[in-house]
């Protein structure tokens, strides 16, 4: 990573208030108000960091604890009867992991470390224990209905981006989405490192590895991004913007450069 991505990425932590900024680097739940954050540090506890591809939990295994990343990324992945592997979430730090599985009981797919990553663990009667303890201070519960708000969200967002969505329309979409995450956390959200490798995304979108890689190379050359390995860099946020509106998708098509140089995907890898 050049000098020039780190200080783009980290700039945005400085502007924080000095007590928001310490209590943004705990193991806290996020974007949450400083006494919700408080609150959730007399509950968490942070547990062994995992390793690269190690597993959190597994599909089918019973609902124990909530968990928050804290560092690091995941992802959770669903196996069918056809024991085909499906990718269905990605987790970033301050997000809140194992809420699908409340209702059922078990965890609907196995959710892996991206890289090394730190998690602190919420277990469900801490929970119950200090809302029957401190109901009214705080206001715990709308703090859980935010959380789960926000994973309904996403989940919405997704299932639109399957919906007659062109590919383009998918890839550009999951960009902006990862960028707004990454403004949530404090961090640049025009210059940011992928953790997830272009097949895990190409399995999220429901894409072929290639059509990721040539799609990539493409807004590229519309000089909508600037790809170096896995750092992505958003030149143009307008333009991506109006390509996931579907607004932009004539200039993808009918742009004077038919198809990416070797360049573009020379640093991009694979897995």
């Amino acid at each position: 990573m050049t000098s020039q991505y780190k200080a783009s990425r980290f700039a945005a932590p400085s502007a924080h208030p000095p007590q928001a900024y310490r209590l943004s680097s705990m193991c806290l739940p996020a974007p949450l108000s400083v006494g919700e954050l408080e609150t959730f540090s007399t509950i968490s506890r942070q547990v062994s960091p995992l390793r690269k591809r190690q597993t959190l939990f597994a599909q089918g295994e019973e609902f124990k604890s909530l968990y928050i990343v804290r560092c690091g990324s995941l992802k959770q992945v669903y196996r069918d009867i056809t024991n085909e592997e499906h990718i269905t979430q990605f987790y970033l730090p301050g997000e809140v992991v194992g809420l699908d599985a409340i209702s059922s009981g078990f965890h609907p797919g196995v959710t892996q470390a991206l890289e090394t990553t730190s998690v602190c663990e919420i277990l469900p009667e801490a929970l119950e224990a200090l809302a029957q303890k401190r109901p009214s201070e705080l206001g715990m519960n709308g703090c859980f209905l935010r959380v789960m708000s926000r994973a309904l969200h996403q989940e919405r967002m997704m299932v639109r981006l399957f919906l007659n969505r062109t590919s383009d329309v998918r890839l550009a979409s999951f960009l902006l989405a990862l960028s707004t995450r990454f403004r949530q956390q404090g961090y640049s959200p025009f210059s940011f490192r992928l953790s997830m490798s272009r097949s895990d995304i190409g399995n999220y979108l429901g894409l072929a590895v290639e059509t990721v890689s040539r799609l990539l190379g493409r807004f590229q050359d519309l000089e909508l991004l600037t790809a170096k390995g896995r750092e992505i860099r958003i030149d143009d946020l307008d333009g991506l913007m109006a390509l996931a509106d579907g607004r932009g998708r004539q200039s993808i098509w009918h742009a004077t450069v038919s198809s990416p140089s070797p360049s573009h995907l020379a640093g991009m890898p694979a897995h």
